[in-house]
């Protein structure tokens, strides 16, 4: 008898630990509009109303499920720290409804701000997915990164990262420590002299020592443009993307309408920076510089791996041979005049034109980031390969999340 019931209690202990396992919430639901931080609970039918008080709440490795427009400088919003922004410092994946429809922002408009959106802890792990981050400003003396300085592990997706000043570099997101960067926008960003929308630090994610192998920067099925640089002396490079130091690779994303007076769309290395990026099935031309082209390597260290099936704009400075699948307009020290031609350093003499929309539109996108299209006739369209760029696979679907039409084409769209 003693042992049925000795039985019968361990059953019972074990079910209400199963119970609290299956039950205990993983997700704290906050809705700026309809949430209440005294009366709410976190759950989805009673939201907490600020972002910070959901994030105190939140244990790490949960997610917070974000609604509505959250700025730093409502009274109700206290956990922005005036100097670094919001200080991300344990794992977490913050979560919108859509680009489109939930905004983070530093200030309630651009270029007001003293202070970045979100500052990220070396060595934690964090996720943004469906949501906008704008207007932020970095403090040139606490490092760099207008709307994110990541010196974790961080990955973004679907993601709208606009209208930052990076006063050093990174107008977008600075990435020290480790960054995925995919299907996601990353528009009208400014930096002093490195990576307008962009930029891949000189130091990993411990503020002192060179990235480490794994601390590299992955951009797929990115839209970047119209993000540009603001000085016209000393050291300026990459209007676009810049990679300072460490390694990473661009899979079909499209960067165009940057500006930088060197290399306005993407650039390489610098000053001792012995680093290299994979590029495929990505569109690099219609960016603006006054000197050194929209795509090159700084000082001979950095390098450019073309691994085909791209688009490039005017060439600048220890760019390698363009492989036989790659369209180029202009090479080093030529000009362009829009026709590009295929496999230029093989002698080829195939031409064709771009055909790329210059405005953002939404363009039939499932998830709230716009593009910018590619048009008919394009030698973008069906141009690209499944074959994956490194260790990089080839996305399904485009930026927009629609699923590929047969032959894949160059570029996010």
């Amino acid at each position: 008898m003693k042992k049925t019931s000795l039985v019968l209690g361990f059953m019972l202990i074990m079910l209400l630990a199963l119970s609290t396992s299956l039950f205990a919430q993983t997700t704290i639901y906050v809705n700026y509009n309809t949430g209440n931080d005294t009366s709410g609970d976190g759950s989805s039918g009673s939201p907490y109303k600020t972002f910070h008080k959901g994030y105190t709440e939140a244990g790490s490795g949960e997610t917070i499920d974000l609604t509505g427009t959250f700025d730093w400088t409502n009274a109700d919003e206290t956990g922005e720290d005036g100097t670094r922004g919001y200080v991300i410092s344990k794992n977490i994946t913050i979560q919108g409804q859509a680009a489109d429809e939930t905004i983070i922002q530093a200030e309630s408009s651009e270029g007001t701000a003293s202070y970045r959106v979100f500052d990220i802890d070396q060595g934690v792990n964090v996720t943004f997915a469906d949501l906008t981050i704008r207007y932020g400003k970095d403090n040139w003396s606490i490092g760099s990164g207008g709307g994110i300085r990541n010196k974790g592990n961080l990955t973004v997706n679907n993601c709208d990262i606009s209208y930052n000043n990076g006063q050093g570099a990174g107008g977008g997101i600075a990435c020290w420590g480790t960054c995925l960067i995919q299907n996601s926008t990353i528009h009208h960003n400014t930096a002093k002299s490195q990576g307008g929308g962009l930029n891949r630090n000189y130091y990993g994610g411990d503020g002192s020592s060179a990235p480490s192998a794994s601390e590299t920067l992955t951009i797929v099925n990115c839209t970047i443009t119209n993000n540009s640089l603001t000085q016209t002396v000393a050291y300026y490079s990459g209007g676009g993307v810049h990679y300072r130091m460490g390694s990473g690779s661009i899979t079909n994303s499209t960067i165009a309408f940057n500006t930088s007076k060197n290399y306005g769309g993407v650039s390489v290395g610098g000053w001792y920076a012995d680093n290299t990026v994979d590029i495929k099935n990505s569109i690099v031309a219609e960016n603006t510089s006054t000197e050194g082209g929209e795509i090159g390597a700084n000082y001979g260290v950095g390098a450019i791996n073309d691994n085909g099936y791209n688009v490039f704009g005017l060439e600048g400075s220890n760019c390698p041979a363009w492989a036989s699948t790659t369209w180029v307009d202009g090479l080093r020290f030529g000009s362009t005049d829009g026709t590009y031609l295929l496999n230029p350093d093989g002698g080829g003499t195939t031409t064709g034109t771009l055909e790329l929309d210059s405005a953002l539109a939404d363009n039939n996108t499932a998830n709230g980031t716009q593009t910018v299209a590619i048009t008919t006739g394009s030698i973008a369209i069906d141009n690209g390969s499944n074959v994956a760029n490194g260790s990089v696979s080839i996305p399904a679907t485009d930026q927009r999340g629609a699923t590929r039409n047969g032959t894949v084409d160059i570029g996010a769209y």
